[in-house]
């Protein structure tokens, strides 16, 4: 082989090394896995579906079974009225009877009766009647029943209730710097004043005065000379219930308390229809049903 002849093989092998180093092997990248949104099955309890099926959520599905005439659910309502009848998906019932479907008023936010259940209600209007599906999202804690299964709904809307328009400024005391808290359901409450002693729990009493107005400002209620006593139990209206857990011997709560959760509230007369509520509370004591349950002990003499 010449001189010329091998140079060029020796330089050919060069360069099929450099590239084969530079052509390093590109890893494919793994797909994710695409889990199907759940669907409904053929055959559901309650009243028979008709028509196809429309999906408003992932893994929430609706029939429109009978058309309404009056006001759509859109995003102005606060809370709506509904006849309601429920069952899990092998038909065991949960909400109402065939002979008496329950009348619920309920928030038209998403988790008010399960998760997406803003989204099963949209545009459904008052008169209309609707069959929901839903199966419950992965890792989802807040179920309306104690197990896996999908729920099935039969639901005929009654009434839309808008927000109410609450005064602003807020009647009573200044809120100032406090900070808004409260949850889905519509309750808002601000901490004006901080006490001492023991945290108010679920079941606990506390002694308070207040004053109430309805949301524009109108005066509604207030406690006489002498302070009340009340349990924080569904001996009240939740939105009370649940707006005094937490507060302690000397502080002052503002609560905002919806007509969903303040039905049954009404130290002083009747309240409107559908009112919301605002209530400047002073707590002046907090008793521990816990600690009012345990048997003292005597001491050793």
């Amino acid at each position: 082989m010449s001189t010329r002849t091998t140079i060029a093989v020796l330089t050919l092998l060069a360069l099929c090394f450099v590239g084969c180093q530079e052509k390093k092997p590109v890893a494919k990248p793994v797909a994710a896995k695409v889990v199907p949104a759940p669907r409904p099955p053929a055959t559901l309890p309650g009243l028979a579906m008709n028509g196809d099926a429309t999906e408003m959520a992932p893994g929430v599905w609706i029939w429109d079974l009978q058309a309404g005439e009056g006001v759509a659910v859109g995003t102005d309502a606060r809370t709506v009225t509904v006849s309601i009848e429920g069952w899990t998906q092998d038909g065991t019932q949960y909400f109402g009877s065939a002979s008496e479907p329950d009348e619920l008023v309920l928030p038209a936010t998403s988790a008010a009766a399960f998760p997406g259940w803003a989204a099963a209600i949209d545009g459904l209007q008052v008169g209309g009647t609707r069959k929901v599906w839903a199966a419950k999202p992965a890792g989802e804690t807040a179920w309306p029943v104690d197990h896996e299964s999908p729920i099935v709904l039969d639901i005929t809307l009654l009434n839309v209730n808008a927000n109410a328009v609450v005064a602003d400024p807020l009647p009573g005391e200044a809120v100032a710097g406090a900070a808004a808290q409260g949850g889905a359901d519509g309750l808002r409450f601000y901490d004006l004043t901080t006490g001492t002693g023991i945290s108010a729990v679920h079941g606990d009493t506390v002694t308070v005065r207040y004053e109430a107005w309805l949301a524009d400002g109108t005066p509604m209620a207030q406690t006489a000379d002498e302070p009340i006593t009340i349990t924080l139990d569904d001996t009240i209206a939740p939105g009370i219930a649940k707006g005094l857990v937490g507060v302690t011997a000397g502080s002052t709560r503002k609560l905002i308390v919806p007509a969903a959760i303040g039905i049954g509230f009404n130290p002083l007369g009747t309240l409107p229809s559908g009112s919301t509520v605002v209530i400047d509370v002073d707590v002046v004591a907090v008793t521990s049903v816990q600690a009012a349950s345990t048997p003292a002990t005597a001491e050793a003499g």
